[in-house]
């Protein structure tokens, strides 16, 4: 340019080649946004994926492909066999057994053995004899299983569990708690075993075992004596 000092030029020269270089990088940056685009919609093969049956589009590659290796290594255990395994869109695996022996072990079993619930695909893994759930294990069971331990102790003794049973007896103030366990049931529940002594309606104190259902959060919802 005229009357233009060579200072003035080569700062001019400049700035000329980096709005150039910045059109450039924009147009390979959406060249690539959508060849990644495309490329997500097809699998390696080159086959469309479909995004309604294939689960296996909510995660990435790299965790996809390890998920299909896990999934592999699990149908070749022979502790527990398996008939079939699906994963839901909610992330809750559900598993079919051959065999059904000691089989409500086996979410657990296979969260143990093969990290299920660890990388944050899978939450939950619930095992099924036909449309029937038999157990679940995972990060809902545990969060349901943390509420429910502030209401028990490790001897199993439940606070609400006793108040409950005192009201079923003919002396409430002869209730005493000798020991209990809990067993982690579906949906929430759980069953609480608890051995007491108390007087009967013969004024003789007697040994007697109770059963409870109750809530995550301590609520019960039945209790028998005896049965």
């Amino acid at each position: 340019m005229e009357n233009e000092t060579v200072v003035e030029r080569v700062i001019r020269e400049q700035k000329e080649k980096k709005a150039k270089n910045r059109k450039i990088g924009l147009i390979v940056l959406g060249v690539l946004l959508v060849i990644g685009f495309i490329g997500s919609r097809f699998d390696k093969g080159g086959k469309k994926i479909n995004e309604d049956k294939a689960v296996d589009t909510t995660v990435s590659a790299p965790f996809r492909f390890n998920k299909d290796s896990v999934f592999a290594l699990m149908k070749k255990d022979n502790l527990f066999t398996l008939s079939k395994l699906e994963l839901g869109k909610d992330s809750i695996l559900h598993i079919w057994l051959k065999d059904y022996d000691a089989g409500e072990n086996a979410p657990f079993y296979y969260d143990t053995a093969y990290h299920l619930t660890d990388g944050g695909l899978i939450k939950e893994i619930e095992l099924y004899k036909g449309k029937k759930k038999i157990s679940s294990y995972g990060l809902i069971t545990e969060a349901n299983n943390k509420e429910f331990r502030e209401h028990i102790t490790e001897s199993g003794h439940c606070y609400e569990v006793d108040e409950a049973i005192k009201a079923k007896l003919n002396d409430p103030d002869s209730y005493e708690f000798i020991k209990g366990k809990y067993y982690t049931e579906l949906d929430g529940m759980y069953e609480v075993d608890c051995e007491f002594r108390a007087k009967n309606a013969f004024n003789a104190t007697i040994t007697n075992i109770a059963k409870a259902e109750v809530f995550k959060d301590g609520t019960v919802l039945s209790v028998k004596i005896g049965e």
